[in-house]
Order: structure tokens, then C-alpha cells, then sequence
């Protein structure tokens, strides 16, 4: 019991936005006992990632309206729903430990509790057949209706629901890293758009412990942020700018790709800057630069002396939803409009550091026209000295100029990229 107290009052710092996932998890992980941190890690994303329906559900079965519920009881409901509907736990061991715990703290309240969550766990096979809430936020759902038909929103919102893959970038040979990590059990398949990767097919348990992640022979990194960063082999020039770098993955793929140049890692706080800075000892990058500066500010000795900016711009994560957990219910319309504002700043700011004849390459995790394509109309307008140029890939991963790939098939996540050029 003393497992889903921790668990709910963690997620009331996630609610009351006084910490994030990964800083609760971070801090969790130091005292929770280790063989409890999988199932709190599991419990803590999975009721965040499923917040709305988990409420739907609820209202759906409870006589009390959900605005009249105590925080601490809504939270334990939500835990107990998600259990019961996700997790492969006997019903009554979770109905009856988290009714023993509201029993203790709100007596009056236990048996309407306890009622509420066996009916759940007697329809749960028609409520795991058909969810009754997307798990994001409604202006999220509505800028992707606005772009794309409601049948591609509804197919991405199922296979949002699924885990994500662990795709791998290998530093040394790949077939040999496959190799290496098949020798100690891990299972992988080569991915067929990065030339660099792999993708876990098998059991990753123990993955962050194993050898080839400590020597630095591996990052996590998925395939189509690893294509993006395969794009400076599209460009030419020694200087590269990563503009918002943190933690390092387009800079390592880039790297990965042509190590003769010399890269730059950017990003806004001293936290970011020493997280690409652990990530650069581990992979035995060294020789990398990190500054920290604001994107959207101008730095003055910056200007005109790289041949190479890459802006992998803050943004919705509309693409990858299956890995945003707090985006799913974060992102509404204002967020958006922040983050369109911020991104336009930053490619403003971006284009005065390219050299003449340098390259722009910009790219995000969304699939939002207003984040993506309208941004490049924009800028275009706003700096005719620049040219979209044509990105050469595989077709299946292009849309015009654009390399930019929708994830409602689930063959790929969804990203985009435009490498813009300066010929004035």
C-alpha cells in the first residue's frame, strides 16, 4: 500500500506542474527500493499516458461528479482504474488495496469506492475493446483533425496507445554491434532507413547496463531522428551549429555521419548543457563543443560563421505521441501557438548565422502544417536570400522537397525536415 501512496502523490507533483515525469522519476529511482521502480515506472507513465480515459471511465461509473472528488481520491481511482484495465494484476489485489488505503484516510468514502471499481473490473473486456476518451488534449486532437481526416486522428490515436520501439545508434559497424549485443541475449533487426541503426526485436531488460551502452558503442535514438540527422551528408562545409541540441541526438547521428567536421552543441541552460555533456563521455565524442545560449537571442560572434545550422525546433510532438507523455494532455492551442512563435524566432535568429552558400536545415517531431510547412512558407518569405533545396532520400520517406513521414500506418513516427539554402 505504501507503493500507491508514493505513486499518488507523485502524480499530484506531475499534476500540479511542480515537477515533470522525468524529474520525479529521476528522483524516485534514488529511494524507492529497486525492485519496486519497474512497476512505479510502468504505473506512473501509464496513468498519464491514459489520464482522459481513466477520468472517462470513471465518470462513466460513479455517482459523484468528478469535480466534487478530493485529489487524493480521484488519484487513487485513477491508479486502481488503470490497473484493472491495463495491468496484468489479479482485480480484487488491486480493488482491495487501494479501497484498504481510502478506507484509512476517508472511511465514508470506501464502500461507493469499492462498488465504482468492481463494476469496472467486470466490464473491463468492452472497456479495453473500445476506449472511451483519446488520452490528449482536445485542441490537440483538433489541429490534427484540422490537417489530416478524423479516420488517420482516430488509427493514430490506437497505435498511440502502443509501446514505442528502441531503435539503436551504433558507433562502431553495425553488424558487428548486432553481433556483439546477440552474443548476451539482445534480439535486433537492422533498420532499413538508417544506415547506422538497429531496432530491439527481443527482451531490452538490462539494455542501460550492458556493456555496449557503457563503452559507448550504442545510443537510443530512433530511426527517423537518426535519417535527420543523416541530412548533412546533403550539405557541405567544416562548421555545424545544432542551434537546441539537447540531449545530443542529431548532433551524434550528424557526427556519425561525418566526423571531419567540426560541431557546435547548443542549447538554452547549464541542465541541458550537461546533459549532451554525459551523453558526449559516454560515446567518447570529446571533441564536440557545447555553448549555452537562447536560440531566439541573437549571439553576435555567431553571425555568418557557420556553414551548417541544424534547428531541431521545440514542438507539439504531434509525430510521436506514443513516446510524449505529458504532451498528450499539455498541448493545447495556446502551447502551439507559443512554440509556432518560438520557432519562428529561432530560424530568424538561425538564418543570420549561416555563411553565404551555408545550409539550414530545420526539422521537427510534429505533423502540424503550422509547425512544418507553413513555417518554411513563412520564412521564405521573410528571407528571400534563401532556397528550399530538393532532400535526396528514399521517396517513401519524402513529400515534395520535404522529408517528412505521418504515423498513421505505424511504419514510421512522424517528422519533418527542410534543408533551406543561402544564395544571397
Amino acid at each position: 500500500m505504501e507503493f500507491y501512496t508514493e505513486l499518488m502523490y507523485a502524480l499530484r507533483e506531475w499534476q500540479t506542474r511542480r515537477k515533470d515525469v522525468k524529474t520525479i522519476l529521476f528522483e524516485r529511482k534514488a529511494t524507492l527500493p529497486e525492485r519496486d521502480f519497474p512497476q512505479f515506472h510502468q504505473n506512473l507513465k501509464g496513468v498519464i499516458e491514459n489520464y482522459t480515459e481513466l477520468e472517462a471511465v470513471l465518470a462513466k461509473y460513479s455517482n459523484l461528479p468528478i469535480d466534487k472528488y478530493q485529489t487524493n481520491h480521484k488519484l487513487y481511482m485513477l491508479i486502481a482504474i488503470y490497473g484493472l484495465l491495463y495491468l496484468r494484476k489479479a482485480d480484487y489485489a488491486i480493488t482491495s488495496q487501494i479501497v484498504e488505503i481510502i478506507k484509512q484516510s476517508t472511511p465514508g468514502l470506501a464502500g461507493m469506492s469499492n462498488g465504482i471499481l468492481r463494476s469496472i473490473g467486470r466490464d473491463k473486456e468492452a472497456l479495453q475493446a473500445q476506449p472511451m476518451a483519446d488520452s490528449i488534449h482536445p485542441e490537440l486532437h483538433d489541429a490534427l483533425a484540422a490537417d489530416y481526416t478524423e479516420r488517420d486522428v482516430a488509427q493514430y490515436m490506437e497505435l498511440a496507445r502502443e509501446k514505442a520501439p528502441i531503435d539503436l545508434l551504433c558507433f562502431k559497424d553495425r553488424l558487428l554491434v548486432q553481433a556483439d549485443l546477440a552474443g548476451r541475449g539482445f534480439d535486433t533487426e537492422l533498420l532499413p532507413y538508417a544506415k547506422h541503426g538497429l531496432r530491439m526485436t527481443g527482451n531490452i531488460q538490462g539494455l542501460f547496463d550492458d556493456e555496449a551502452f557503457l563503452r559507448g558503442d550504442i545510443y537510443i535514438q530512433s530511426e527517423m531522428s537518426q535519417v535527420v540527422g543523416s541530412l548533412i551528408d546533403q550539405t557541405q562545409g567544416k562548421f555545424v551549429l545544432d542551434l537546441a541540441a539537447a540531449p545530443g541526438g542529431k548532433s551524434f547521428s550528424m557526427w556519425r555521419h561525418d566526423p571531419s567536421r567540426q560541431y557546435t552543441l547548443n542549447d538554452v541552460t547549464r541542465e541541458k548543457a550537461d546533459k549532451i555533456q554525459q551523453n558526449l563521455r559516454r560515446l567518447n565524442l570529446n571533441k564536440l563543443r557545447v555553448t549555452i545560449f537562447d536560440a531566439t537571442r541573437i549571439v553576435g560572434r555567431w553571425i555568418g560563421s557557420f556553414d551548417v545550422v541544424l534547428i531541431d525546433a521545440p514542438c507539439s510532438g504531434s509525430g510521436i505521441l506514443v513516446k510524449q507523455v505529458e504532451a498528450k494532455l499539455d498541448r493545447n492551442k495556446k502551447q502551439i501557438d507559443e512554440m509556432t512563435k518560438r520557432q519562428a524566432a529561432m530560424l530568424d535568429h538561425a538564418a543570420k548565422y549561416v555563411k553565404k552558400q551555408g545550409f539550414l536545415i530545420y526539422s521537427t517531431c510534429s505533423i502540424l502544417r503550422g509547425e512544418n510547412e507553413d513555417r518554411i512558407d513563412q520564412f521564405l518569405k521573410d528571407h528571400p536570400g534563401f532556397r528550399l533545396e530538393q532532400i535526396q532520400l528514399d521517396p517513401v520517406l519524402l513529400d515534395g522537397p520535404y522529408l517528412k513521414t505521418t504515423p498513421f500506418d505505424g511504419q514510421f513516427e512522424g517528422f519533418f525536415a527542410a534543408i533551406l539554402r543561402k544564395v544571397d
